[in-house]
């Protein structure tokens, strides 16, 4: 059996001595991604991110005025989200420990809720789930995958559940977990075919291709089923 992967481990060794380079690598790589979701949403809007990891993108959110909350299942990366938002000085922002199979205590209390990088961990079933507890946290849920081609071209280092996808797949567990597909984008050339798109394909055409082959595939959904209850819940 595959050992689980060391989180923790994985991201400190990243961030040790070389915070200040972490950071500028991550807010480059994930710019247009950012650039999405003020689109979507406007300065002093709720977000919940389910899966927040080392906090990295919440405490980058932070910045453009948002109040944030990161769930996150392992103690010790809720412990490095907390010291990484401290770092950077990120307001209106906290961390909170539990599954994200589970987000009941945060049900009607969003204005999105986002992931990046994070339902490719769990087989088919379980990220159906996941999907469909975040529809239950805010009316619109933005998720990002790294794709088959991101992953085709790299030498894999991730241990434990890791699920390639196409969007054909993405499309079907967005569907799956009750969620209405409004948007769909391709983020990054990092893929060797996403590279030849940028450099090859006219502009006009690129946006059409550029999702499907593209390092990083996401998903704006609308969730018909959001019902704001309890205190906190967008106005």
């Amino acid at each position: 059996m595959t050992e689980p992967m060391n989180w923790a481990a994985y991201f400190d060794e990243r961030m040790e001595g070389e915070l200040h380079r972490y950071v500028r690598d991550r807010w480059l790589y994930n710019a247009p991604i950012f650039r999405e979701i003020q689109r979507l949403l406007p300065a002093g809007g709720k977000i919940l991110e389910f899966g927040s990891g080392s906090g990295t993108y919440a405490a980058m959110l932070a910045h453009f005025g948002y109040e944030i909350v990161g769930v996150e299942l392992s103690e010790e990366m809720v412990e490095m989200a907390r010291k990484m938002a401290g770092r950077l000085g990120s307001k209106s922002i906290r961390f909170e420990q539990g599954t994200i199979l589970d987000l009941s205590a945060h049900y009607g209390r969003h204005d999105l809720a986002y992931s990046c990088g994070v339902i490719e961990h769990f087989y088919d079933a379980d990220a159906v789930r996941v999907l469909r507890e975040a529809g239950r946290c805010a009316p619109q849920v933005f998720v990002l995958v790294p794709s088959y081609w991101s992953w085709r071209n790299t030498v894999a280092t991730t241990q434990g559940i890791f699920e390639c996808y196409t969007l054909r797949r993405l499309r079907r567990v967005v569907r799956e977990a009750g969620l209405e597909i409004v948007e769909e984008i391709g983020f990054s050339a990092g893929s060797k075919v996403g590279r030849a798109i940028e450099l090859l394909v006219p502009p006009i055409v690129q946006p059409r291709l550029f999702k499907h082959f593209a390092a990083t595939i996401g998903v704006v959904a609308r969730a018909a089923d959001f019902v704001p209850t309890g205190e906190g819940a967008p106005a």
